[in-house]
């Protein structure tokens, strides 16, 4: 048994839970083998035909790093991990491709269709407000390609307005925000409050591709937290690289032997 994924994964989620007690979920890619097309599951978590590739493909998120992709057709990543406050963060980059069509991503029951909770879809930096999704307040913005952000889907599931910590947004019960951080202007974007239309719940956060969706997408450090938060500190950012390289050094160390 090869234990050098779990010893990385351990460092990253140890770090983790020392630094903020409130992430619930965390995945950084770097325990997957680096290849297209695969599927794996447990620890509340179902990703199908999805890719990983690492700093030899490309440094969407610098180097040495491993990061997640869709490249189009029926693909997703799906976490099965909700709480009543929560932000869902996630790297976000989209290369220039030419490709013409969508890649999804949001909270739904269990998909981002017609059973979306709130949701939206990527296309050469435009974005759109998808299934069940209204605007309330706000507006889209349009990300530059090339360009690594982190994106926060903020979400209150409880009876009573909240404020998102970092932003000083209120947030209304059962209303979804939508941030990114540009992290070459170091600049937050907010882009949008948004209310369900429908009657769907929420159990699920989703990066989706459907079979006729043609369209790359890299992403990390897919992070649950459970409270409405946008954008840590800059001390806590140096501590998750710190870890991040922990579980870096952990797997290079085990690769010697």
């Amino acid at each position: 048994m090869n234990i050098t994924p779990l010893l990385a994964s351990l460092a990253g989620c140890l770090c983790l839970t020392a630094l903020n007690g409130s992430v619930v979920f965390f995945d950084d890619f770097e325990s997957y083998p680096v290849a297209n097309d695969q599927s794996t599951s447990g620890g509340g978590k179902i990703y199908s035909g999805f890719g990983v590739a690492d700093q030899t493909t490309a440094t969407p998120f610098g180097s040495p790093n491993q990061f997640g992709y869709l490249d189009g057709g029926s693909s997703f990543v799906r976490v099965a991990s909700v709480s009543t406050l929560m932000t869902y963060s996630f790297d976000l980059f989209e290369p220039t491709t030419g490709q013409s069509s969508i890649t999804r991503f949001g909270i739904g029951q269990g998909d981002v269709n017609a059973n979306a909770y709130a949701a939206w879809s990527i296309n050469n930096g435009v974005l759109t407000a998808i299934n069940n999704t209204s605007l309330v307040s706000g507006s889209l913005p349009t990300l530059e390609l090339d360009r690594a952000y982190v994106t926060y889907i903020v979400h209150n599931g409880s009876g009573a307005s909240e404020t998102i910590a970092g932003t000083g947004a209120t947030l209304g019960a059962g209303q979804t925000a939508l941030y990114f951080y540009d992290t070459v202007s170091t600049t937050v974007i907010a882009a949008g409050i948004y209310d369900h239309t429908s009657d769907k719940l929420v159990n699920s956060f989703l990066i989706r591709s459907f079979s006729a969706d043609d369209n790359t997408l890299y992403f990390d450090n897919i992070t649950h937290d459970n409270t409405l938060t946008v954008v840590p500190e800059p001390g806590l950012y140096a501590a998750i690289f710190a870890c991040a390289a922990l579980g870096f050094a952990v797997r290079r160390r085990s690769q010697k032997r």
